[in-house]
C-alpha cells in the first residue's frame, strides 16, 4: 500500500493519484491536511522494527510514502491556550517531539521527501550550495543598523525577505516594524533611515541579499537526480521584475522548458544529496553576464505549472516512482 500526505486542495496530488489509478494501483490512502496525533500510536521495541499505526493503517505494510503537505496537529483543547498558557506549552512541546519521531520512523520506508524536510533551514541551504560549487548572492543577516549600512555601501541594490517564510517582506508602519506584504522587496536607503529613527535602530535579525541583475529566473523540480527546468522570462513584466511570484494574472511571464548544463545539474544533485532532499523545487537566477545564481529550494515547493507549461508529466514520474517502491515490496 502506498501512503500520501497531502492538502485536500493540493491538485498534484490528486493528479499523481489519477496516474496511479491509470496504472491500475488502487492500494493507497490519502491523509489530508491536519492528521491529529491522537489517532496515530508508534510503537518501539517489542518485535524491534519501530512502528506506526495512523487510524487502522498500519505503516509496517506500506510499500512507498510521499510527503506532499499537510501535518500530524496536536489535539491540545483550544481553551487550554487561554487559561494554562504553561500547561500549553509543555503540551506543545510533547506533541512536537512525538510528530517528529512518527515522521522519522515514517522516512525509514521507500519516501519521496518526509515532514522533517518541510524544517529544511534557508541559511543552511545557501552555506551547502556554496560548498557544492554554486554561486550565491551576497547574503547578511543582522539586527545591527551600522552593519546593515555598511552591507548597502558594497552593494547599492539589495533585497530582503523573512528567514522562514517566504511570503512577507518588512515595512514601516506608525513607528512600528513589522511583516506585511508579500515575497522579495527591495530595500532602499530611505527604510534604513526609518529604522534608525525607531527604537533606537534596534531590530530582529533579517535577512538581505545584494540584488542579482537577471536575464531571466529558473525553476527546477528535482526527483531523485532528475532535473525538470524551466525559463521564466520575468524581466519584461515590472510586477515581477524583483520576484516572478508577484504574478501577473492579466499578463504571465513566459514559460518555456530549459536545458542545464551537465555542470550545474551535477552541483544541484551534490546539494540535495548533501541536504538529504529526493525532492523538491529550486529558484535560480541567469544573469546578464551568463552566470547561474543559486536563491533556494523548497521542499513542497508548487511543480504542477512547471509540469504543465514544459510538458514534463512530473506527476506522472512521481507515480511511477510510487509504484517502484511498492514493487520492490511485492
Amino acid at each position: 500500500m502506498l501512503l500520501i500526505q497531502s492538502d485536500h486542495h493540493d491538485a498534484s496530488t490528486t493528479e499523481v493519484i489519477d496516474w496511479l489509478l491509470y496504472f491500475g494501483h488502487t492500494a493507497y490512502e490519502r491523509l489530508n491536511n491536519k492528521t491529529a496525533v491522537n489517532i496515530c500510536s508508534l510503537r518501539i521495541g517489542g518485535n524491534g522494527k519501530p512502528s506506526v499505526k495512523i487510524g487502522s493503517t498500519n505503516v509496517n505494510a506500506v510499500s512507498g510514502y510521499w510527503y506532499r503537505r499537510g501535518y500530524f496537529a496536536p489535539a491540545i483543547a483550544t481553551g487550554i491556550e487561554t487559561h494554562l498558557k504553561g500547561a500549553y506549552t509543555y503540551l506543545d512541546k510533547e506533541y512536537a517531539y512525538y510528530t517528529f519521531a512518527l515522521s522519522d520512523v515514517i522516512a525509514q520506508y521507500d519516501h519521496i521527501n518526509s515532514f522533517n524536510d518541510n524544517q529544511v533551514n534557508k541559511l543552511a541551504v545557501l552555506m551547502e550550495a556554496q560548498k557544492a560549487g554554486l554561486e550565491i548572492p551576497d547574503t547578511l543577516v543582522t539586527g545591527n543598523p551600522e552593519e546593515l549600512e555598511a552591507f548597502m555601501k558594497e552593494h547599492p541594490r539589495i533585497i530582503t525577505k523573512a528567514l522562514a517564510c517566504s511570503r512577507f517582506k518588512l515595512s514601516i508602519q506608525d513607528n512600528f516594524y513589522f511583516n506585511v506584504s508579500l515575497d522579495t522587496a527591495p530595500f532602499e536607503q530611505s527604510d534604513l533611515e526609518q529604522i534608525k529613527r525607531i527604537n533606537q535602530g534596534q531590530f530582529l535579525p533579517s535577512l538581505f541579499q545584494a540584488y542579482v541583475d537577471k536575464k531571466y529566473e529558473l525553476r527546477v523540480f528535482y526527483l531523485n537526480g532528475a532535473c525538470y527546468s524551466m525559463a521564466i522570462f520575468s524581466q519584461q513584466n515590472e510586477k515581477t521584475k524583483i520576484d516572478f511570484r508577484n504574478y501577473d494574472q492579466h499578463c504571465p511571464n513566459r514559460c518555456v522548458p530549459y536545458n542545464l548544463p551537465g555542470q550545474l545539474q551535477r552541483r544541484i544533485r551534490r546539494l540535495m544529496q548533501k541536504m538529504r532532499l529526493n525532492c523538491g523545487s529550486l529558484d535560480l537566477i541567469y544573469t546578464p553576464e551568463g552566470k547561474y545564481v543559486f536563491l533556494e529550494v523548497n521542499p513542497v515547493g508548487q511543480f504542477q505549472w512547471l509540469s504543465h507549461y514544459c510538458n514534463f508529466d512530473i506527476e506522472r514520474s512521481i507515480a511511477q516512482t510510487l509504484l517502484c517502491s511498492h514493487h520492490k515490496i511485492i
